[in-house]
């Protein structure tokens, strides 16, 4: 009777040993596309100012012909690699005014971590006001 039971709990043991291995290496959600939007604004104007908030990427008050930057920080907790996409979504074409280091695209291997930088420069003919819109993250796993 005792070895019955213990061939029963050896065998439950080693499925959720195998399911776990299973899930671990190729979670169910693995296709998952995730998109984070950062909403952001800078005014072009005659001085320079900063807006240090976190409830959105503030650029603050930027002459023409100047420019500031922000960072990003993004952690890929899988075990696999993701790829990592921006894109610059306004009612204007801002996003010639961006740049990101280390690139627009970049893929991240498993558990690493990295930092982007997000500049922006004001053209030097630009015209003064406020302008908004949304830096898009796209992270995706590696096919």
């Amino acid at each position: 009777m005792k070895s019955i039971i213990s061939l029963i709990l050896l065998s439950v043991l080693l499925a959720v040993l195998v399911l776990t291995t299973f899930v671990w290496f190729f979670p169910p959600n693995k296709e998952e596309v995730l998109v984070k939007e950062f909403d952001f604004y800078v005014t072009e104007g005659q001085s320079l100012g900063f807006n240090l908030d976190k409830d959105l990427m503030h650029f603050g008050s930027i002459p023409a012909g100047s420019g500031a930057y922000r960072k990003i920080i993004i952690n890929n907790t899988h075990l696999y690699a993701e790829n990592v996409e921006f894109k610059i979504v306004s009612d204007k074409s801002l996003g010639s005014w961006f740049s990101i280091q280390p690139d627009i695209t970049d893929t991240l291997k498993p558990k690493e971590v990295k930092e982007y930088l997000i500049y922006l420069t004001i053209p030097p003919n630009a015209s003064v006001g406020r302008y908004t819109g949304k830096i898009l993250t796209i992270i995706l796993p590696v096919k």
